[in-house]
């Protein structure tokens, strides 16, 4: 059944006044690894909350903010040609602790990881384009530095996809608290270390 031309103008209207784009960027492929940028809420203040959305090989891993004795964490940075744009910021959700074969200690994620990064938009009514260079290192019985560009246009008016702002505010809602937000502080540390001489502990 074909339909009337009046009908299709009208649909041809609504689809240009919500942009309901399922926002994310084309893949960006390695030989162990590949990661995409994906957009959920866009709130009030021009806070976008967006993600890099890692996928990697069986038995290869990536880093969290501190690696622990190998690797590096990722990060993120605005590059030339983006509008609109500012301030990426990754906010570290909780990792895994991985004891290797030999005997190094490295704190990080495996198969995959939806890593939250916030984005500012300056003028919520005007198109953006992120163009954003993501480092991250991949580590199995070798390591591997990686360097990709992910590219994103937002049209003014966005609206985010439901399947994707659903998972970048799950993995939001997953964060660890900042120090006493939870009803508990750390106000002091002491670090000790065991003297060779006595095998007790010495305050450092």
């Amino acid at each position: 059944m074909r339909l009337p031309s009046s009908c299709l103008f009208i649909v041809f209207l609504l689809c240009a006044a919500f942009p309901a784009a399922a926002l994310e960027s084309a893949p960006a492929q390695a030989e162990f690894s590949s990661i995409r940028l994906v957009t959920g809420a866009l709130h009030a203040d021009g806070t976008l909350d967006a993600a890099v959305d890692v996928r990697l090989d069986k038995g290869w891993k990536t880093y969290w903010r501190s690696p622990g004795d190998a690797g590096f964490p990722m990060t993120v940075a605005l590059e030339e040609g983006s509008v609109n744009v500012a301030d990426p910021l990754i906010q570290w959700p909780f990792c895994t602790r991985f004891v290797e074969e030999w005997g190094l200690e490295v704190f990080g994620f495996k198969d995959k990881a939806l890593i939250p990064v916030s984005l500012t938009i300056p003028d919520t009514k005007q198109d953006t384009k992120v163009n954003l260079r993501v480092s991250y290192a991949v580590c199995s019985d070798i390591c591997i530095n990686q360097d990709h560009h992910v590219t994103l246009d937002i049209p003014a008016g966005y609206a985010p996809s439901a399947t994707h702002a659903k998972r970048v505010a799950k993995a939001r809602d997953a964060l660890p608290l900042a120090n006493g937000t939870g009803g508990l502080k750390v106000e002091a540390v002491q670090v000790e270390s065991e003297d060779a001489a006595t095998g007790k502990g010495v305050l450092m």
